[in-house]
């Protein structure tokens, strides 16, 4: 919701007309303006009452309140306000038609029954191109509270359809040519390379965000995530040249604030930059403020937030803000850095073990991110699981095999004392003293 209500602040500041106010004009009266935002979008319509009006007051609206809320912390989908399509209500209309007139990709529609004890909710989504029903599903809840029913009930249908969409969208995008591929399109088969856990498909996705600006050269997001993949590249100890790639982190990531003053990660990936890369913490925080405002369900900023509190050694305050950022965006590809900075975290805090339970689930989701070796290597070896540390120095050193101790001191960008507990723990569990040259950190 946050992010639907900025965009429509921001429309009433430009003077366009905002999504909510004229839902019965058809996308192309509005100028394609959806196409702006270059993601697909889905429109959540009110839910059919089946209970012959025996259903409490509110709750069919109010399931569809929260929906949207939820649906709106799914990274890369635009979420029509509810607002817009209260005029479908009661309403038989194609989904065709529905998606001209909204200018969706995706219809969420669904119906509520009661039994005498039960609530069940029947969902379906639709690509209203085609028409075609891409998913259906029936969930049950036992009478209760109302309002905890909404909330579990849209918990449930978002974290079943969220990734169901995240992958009928990849596969669409995998079976077209590169060419015949939009920017928005390019940017998240981008994304999806640099999750991937073989350096050279990371190293590819240069080559695929640059195409996305070059086609659009103000698009916001993706310069955004152009910054974000020099911080990666960094942090993986992939860099030939950690100053140069500084500076162009930097460089799009200052393009992206000029290009689009409203868009969140565009400050988050700032204030990443800031503190991870040049431990200049006061910038830091001022960009993260900056993105919460403009969306206080930015996922990114709290993540980043939480590892710049951790690498400042406030580890309770470092744990509140990754939980936090996990509720947000339960759905991310981008979860093995998530719980990543989860384990920096409670390293920060001194609970080792919960470190090692988060760093091996971040491995679990990428096995070849570099920093939660590091913080599995710190945890362990601190927890007296020496053994444990031995094998993951191994599975480090594989990855970084130029990796130092002198290397971490120099790139590590806390301020906290924990540093030289942290350099005298790699030690004490293998890894080696001098330097070969800078390209560590230990968390991106």
């Amino acid at each position: 919701m946050a992010a639907n209500r900025n965009r429509a602040e921001a429309a009433e500041t430009s003077g366009a007309e905002p999504y909510a106010s004229a839902p019965f004009h058809s996308s192309k009266d509005r100028g394609e303006r959806h196409d702006l935002t270059h993601q697909p979008s889905i429109a959540v319509l009110p839910f059919v009452d089946l209970a012959n009006g025996k259903l409490p007051a509110g709750i069919a609206d109010g399931l569809v309140e929260d929906l949207i809320q939820v649906l709106s912390r799914v990274p890369n989908f635009f979420v029509i306000s509810r607002l817009s399509t209260l005029a479908f209500r009661d309403q038989a209309r194609q989904p065709k038609e529905i998606g001209e007139v909204l200018g969706v990709k995706y219809v969420l529609s669904g119906s509520i029954r009661l039994g005498a004890h039960r609530m069940r909710v029947t969902v379906e989504l639709t690509e209203t191109g085609s028409g075609a029903a891409l998913w259906l599903a029936t969930f049950e809840e036992e009478f209760g509270d109302f309002l905890e029913i909404q909330e579990r009930l849209a918990d449930a249908i978002v974290r079943r359809v969220a990734p169901y969409l995240h992958a009928v969208e990849l596969k669409q995008i995998r079976a077209k040519r590169l060419t015949d591929l939009g920017a928005y399109e390019l940017l998240l088969r981008a994304q999806e390379n640099m999750h991937n856990s073989s350096r050279e498909v990371f190293d590819a996705a240069e080559e695929l965000l640059d195409e996305v600006i070059e086609r659009d050269p103000h698009y916001a997001a993706a310069l955004a995530w152009r910054a974000y993949w020099h911080v990666l590249r960094i942090g993986q100890g992939w860099s030939p040249d950690p100053a140069h790639d500084t500076t162009q982190a930097e460089y799009f990531a200052c393009r992206a604030i000029e290009c689009d003053g409203t868009e969140a990660m565009a400050f988050a990936v700032s204030g990443h930059i800031a503190s991870y890369l040049r431990k200049d913490f006061d910038t830091a925080f001022r960009h993260f403020e900056t993105a919460l405002g403009l969306n206080p369900n930015a996922a990114l900023a709290w993540l980043w937030s939480a590892a710049s509190r951790a690498w400042m050694g406030d580890g309770p305050r470092a744990i509140h803000e990754i939980h936090k950022a996990m509720a947000l965006s339960p759905y991310d590809p981008l979860m093995y850095a998530y719980s990543g900075t989860a384990g920096v975290a409670y390293l920060a805090d001194g609970q080792y073990e919960r470190a090692i339970e988060y760093a091996l689930r971040s491995l679990r989701e990428n096995k070849t991110y570099t920093s939660s070796h590091k913080v599995l290597v710190i945890a362990c070896q601190l927890a007296g699981q020496e053994e444990q540390a031995r094998r993951a120095v191994y599975e480090l050193l594989k990855l970084e095999p130029d990796l130092t101790v002198e290397q971490f001191r120099k790139r590590h960008p806390s301020l906290s004392p924990r540093t030289e507990l942290y350099c005298d723990t790699l030690a004490r569990a293998g890894i080696p003293a001098g330097a070969k040259r800078p390209s560590i950190a230990l968390v991106s």
